[in-house]
């Protein structure tokens, strides 16, 4: 290439059909009665807006001209069903747009001006000029070519609602219901040193169809990298032994320059994504992980090599009713898991049963002068209590996090807040949401003993398959076997199964079958 001269590069694309035009929202129940006029010259450009119009339900009209308009506007009022808005072309024959609306709004005989906004395919700023030195008012301006979506929003943000928001969260929802669907089948390695993201992780993913190896470490994950073909890395970046920038940095010079590597860190800041990036990681997903930001990040870097059917990619249905725990943003919580209040309800069950004690091991850690100990079970308390919602016990988490890693001394009193709102958050929890095996006692659910055998003998295949419905039967097991087996042995059975521990989950079932005369077969 040449200053001045540049270079021309042709390219060929083909796009094939979708098989089906996905549903449009039913945005005219959110403007019950709107009616709409389209005024255009172009008879085309009046096609596509009615079409789009009547994909929206509203009730549409149009008309060529802005005398027809005027004429058109008079009538529908005379009949006691005016328009509330009208859509006008700026460049039209006899009169233009600025001077039509002009017109609309000093016409005595309309019992009410409707809304109008502008079209046009010219100039944008060129339009809004000759609009303010007319000193006409238009309540909105699109720029053709117009989309059904951009339509949509503009119509709602005309009329002061906030359905524009919901429709775009409910397309950022079917947005990454398609890449979900896009990565069953894959193979990828989750590189993570917390249990309970892990098993968070392991939850989402494994219900989505993609098979999932672990590594607890960097030094661990490059050597897995080494012996299985992955079609996709997940990284947490801050790990002992190795942490994710120096693996990432090993497996790009052992030669695999094309794996995607996705980094998941608990710093959204973009440094500390420049810093990834300069590792040579594909992309950055933060922490608390958000099911949609997850797939979708996904989704932009990973091709599973055998793909496999979406039939296991449909939302998880809600296992019970959403809990109310005090001082816990449960809504946020709730999205960032997409709603799924089982996965919800096993977060909070899992922080209460493994985070009660980190107060104490911080300050056992820094009594022992292991200051890297601290650092780390304050980010991972931080993490998980954002996860949850904890928001006011992250945030001295946080504190603290920062003062030792910076090598510094924890802000006065940060200790001791964060130790009484960690009490308050797993007392709140355990009011919330009861241990799966009490909450299964007060069912109250009993068996005959070909029942029990039958469920059992169910569960173990699911074990031996290695399936993730073990995790949805482990509470129905739990409480089948609540009057009949030890009670250690069926708590160590739910936690193994929440940890997808299934080889040890089936050695239990095994046990426990073999002391009640069961035979699994």
């Amino acid at each position: 290439s040449q200053a001045g001269v540049g270079n021309t590069f042709l390219f060929t694309a083909r796009f094939g059909l979708h098989d089906e035009q996905k549903p449009l929202h039913a945005t005219a129940t959110h403007l019950p009665g709107l009616r709409v006029l389209v005024v255009d010259d172009n008879a085309s450009a009046r096609d596509i807006f009615l079409a789009m119009l009547g994909s929206l339900r509203f009730e549409a009209a149009a008309v060529g001209g802005g005398m027809e308009a005027l004429q058109e506007l008079k009538r529908a009022g005379q009949e006691g069903r005016p328009y509330g808005l009208v859509l006008v072309d700026w460049l039209m024959p006899q009169l233009d747009g600025i001077q039509t609306i002009r017109r609309i709004h000093a016409d005595a005989e309309l019992p009410a001006a409707p809304v109008c906004m502008m079209v046009t395919a010219y100039s944008r700023e060129d339009l809004l000029k000759e609009v303010a030195q007319a000193q006409v008012s238009i309540a909105g301006l699109m720029v053709k070519p117009v989309s059904p979506s951009t339509l949509c929003d503009s119509i709602m943000k005309v009329f002061g609602k906030h359905i524009g928001r919901e429709l775009r969260r409910q397309q950022r929802v079917a947005g990454h219901r398609d890449a979900e669907k896009a990565l069953a089948g894959a193979v990828l390695l989750l590189v993570e040193d917390n249990e309970v993201n892990c098993e968070l992780a392991l939850e989402i993913l494994s219900a989505a169809g993609i098979r999932v190896d672990v590594a607890r470490h960097g030094g661990e994950a490059v050597e897995m990298v080494a012996q299985t073909a992955y079609d996709g890395v997940l990284m947490d970046c801050q790990m002992p032994v190795m942490d994710g920038f120096e693996a990432t940095r090993r497996i790009r010079a052992a030669g695999h320059a094309a794996l995607p590597v996705i980094a998941m860190t608990a710093n959204a800041m973009s440094g500390d994504r420049d810093k990834c990036l300069a590792a040579g990681m594909n992309d950055h997903i933060a922490k608390p992980i958000d099911v949609g930001q997850l797939f979708t990040t996904l989704a932009r870097w990973v091709t599973p090599s055998m793909p496999a059917g979406a039939a296991g990619c449909e939302a998880a249905q809600p296992a019970s009713e959403v809990p109310d725990v005090a001082g816990i943003d449960v809504a946020g919580a709730l999205a960032r898991v997409d709603g799924n209040v089982g996965l919800l309800r096993k977060m909070l069950t899992w922080f209460r049963t493994r985070q009660a004690g980190t107060a104490a091991e911080i300050r056992a850690a820094l009594d022992a002068g292991d200051r890297e100990a601290a650092v780390r079970l304050a980010h991972t308390l931080k993490g998980l209590a954002a996860g949850i919602g904890a928001n006011r016990l992250a945030e001295p988490a946080r504190q603290i996090e920062q003062a030792l890693g910076s090598g510094g001394e924890p802000p006065d009193g940060s200790l001791d807040a964060m130790e009484r709102l960690l009490a308050e958050v797993i007392a709140a929890i355990g009011r919330a949401v009861p241990d799966v095996g009490e909450t299964a006692a007060a069912a109250g659910e009993t068996c005959e003993a070909g029942a029990l055998g039958e469920a059992l003998r169910e569960f173990a295949v699911l074990l031996a398959d290695d399936d993730p419905a073990a995790a949805e039967q482990v509470g129905r097991i739990a409480a089948l076997l609540r009057s009949r087996a030890a009670e250690g042995d069926v708590r160590r059975l739910v936690a193994a199964v929440e940890s997808f521990a299934f080889d040890d989950a089936l050695a239990l079932v095994r046990t426990v079958a073999a002391g009640l005369d069961v035979e699994l077969g």
